[in-house]
């Protein structure tokens, strides 16, 4: 018999049908079953009848896929304070090192990436910028130690001088398979990569320097589900900014005498020194203060002949203020 028209009006919906095609949320890993029917929908003559063909499954694995961590780009020193526990910023939860992929995905074990290793690498010293790495962790020669909990770090010193601190858990380096590793083994093995990272301080350059530096830090995001894995490393320096503070100056003073005539000036001796910052960084300045009773302002202050670029500024009040005007610090301090 001949066949009706609508069913060659099915036939190129049937050919679109091939090209049909099915992405996973953004992050998800794992296994879905997807069922598929073909339905045939008779119209023909008074009744309308509906059969159905045999479900088939079609099965999509959708592995892992690490992605990038993120990493923080700076830790605050201050001058001559002691080191800088630039550890603690990398390794806090909420504002440190940070895994971008959290999708668990499908059922079961994974889905969500952890830490695996950090790696910490420290530039060769020189004259102006010597670093010196502090913390409970950090070896002192070349070879591995234990960490906190499961966590070890590895130091290697290569022939110029660049030291690398790699940071890592014996859950991670004695796993056979890292995509058979656990939830519970993963998220341990990053707290203790955490808890050790935190330790590590670094101090930079000479003492009375307000040098800044950078520590180049390497992350490793791990991602695992049903038996698959996939890891990514993210590299990033991380600056180390010293804030300069100003040292105490010293100073002595003294009038010539401490008896003299009304109507007469006295020479007063003031001899006021740099502080034991040499590097230039710093200007030093004197304040001078009259006193003042009912009537006033008690005396007047005259400076004489000065040294060449020193000048002294009277201010409200008896205050007077005494300062090098040269071009640089050192010409500054000279004076």
């Amino acid at each position: 018999r001949d066949r009706p028209a609508h069913a060659a009006r099915q036939l190129p919906f049937l050919a679109d049908a091939a090209n049909l095609q099915i992405q996973a949320p953004l992050n998800y890993s794992g296994i879905f079953d997807m069922s598929v029917r073909v339905a045939i929908v008779d119209a023909s003559g008074s009744n309308t009848v509906t059969s159905y063909s045999t479900p088939q499954t079609i099965k999509i694995d959708v592995n892992p896929i690490a992605d990038p961590i993120t990493v923080p780009t700076l830790t605050d020193g201050y001058e001559d304070w002691g080191p800088v526990s630039f550890g603690a910023t990398l390794a806090n939860t909420t504002s440190g090192l940070r895994v971008t992929d959290t999708v668990v995905g499908g059922p079961g074990e994974g889905g969500d990436e952890t830490l695996s290793q950090v790696k910490l690498v420290r530039p060769a010293n020189t004259t102006t910028l010597p670093y010196t790495m502090a913390g409970t962790s950090g070896p002192a020669v070349d070879g591995t130690i234990a960490g906190g909990g499961t966590a070890q770090v590895q130091l290697s010193t290569d022939g110029s001088g660049v030291r690398t601190y790699a940071i890592t858990s014996t859950l991670i380096t004695g796993a056979a398979n890292l995509g058979t590793l656990t939830d519970a083994q993963r998220d341990q093995a990053e707290a203790d990569i955490r808890a050790t990272l935190a330790t590590f301080k670094t101090e930079i350059g000479p003492q009375h320097t307000d040098l800044d530096g950078a520590i180049s830090v390497t992350v490793t995001a791990l991602d695992v589900k049903d038996g698959d894995y996939s890891t990514l490393d993210t590299t990033a320096n991380h600056q180390i900014r010293i804030r300069a503070i100003a040292d105490a100056p010293s100073l002595t003073a003294s009038a010539a005498s401490a008896t003299i005539n009304e109507d007469t000036s006295v020479k007063l001796n003031i001899n006021a020194d740099n502080s034991a910052d040499n590097d230039g960084s710093e200007t030093l300045s004197v304040r001078i203060t009259v006193p003042a009773d009912s009537s006033g302002v008690v005396g007047t202050l005259t400076a004489g002949t000065l040294p060449a670029g020193v000048t002294v500024t009277a201010q409200a009040g008896g205050v007077y203020l005494v300062q090098a005007t040269g071009a640089d610090s050192a010409t500054r301090e000279a004076q």
